[in-house]
């Protein structure tokens, strides 16, 4: 497992179908600080999360008892979720524009 940052840090491109699948695994083995480091990476890079990473990012928060960053992360599917049915989309796009840093901080105060 240890291969598998480094092997991604190679990838020529990296979108959210291939951030995905990478922390998914790390959340599946139980390595869920290193999820959260690979999950702010991710923010600096720019990628928005979907729903599935979202709900593994949330599993890492539980099994670090991280609340402060699981319920930044809940807050911001919330209001993702709200702004896209209501049909606001550029609202969910600023929403998530608006974080100028992307570490755990500023994703909870964005929120």
């Amino acid at each position: 497992m240890e291969y598998a940052p480094k092997l991604f840090g190679e990838m020529p491109e990296r979108d959210v179908r291939s951030w995905t699948v990478l922390l998914s695994v790390f959340t599946r083995i139980g390595a869920s600080r290193m999820m959260l480091e690979l999950f702010k990476e991710m923010q600096v890079e720019r990628v928005c999360p979907n729903q599935s990473m979202l709900s593994s990012v949330l599993k890492s928060c539980s099994g670090l008892r991280d609340f402060r960053m699981g319920k930044g992360i809940h807050g911001w599917i919330l209001r993702n979720d709200v702004s896209v049915k209501c049909g606001a989309l550029d609202d969910a796009e600023r929403l998530f524009e608006t974080m100028k840093e992307r570490d755990t901080v500023t994703w909870n105060n964005g929120i």
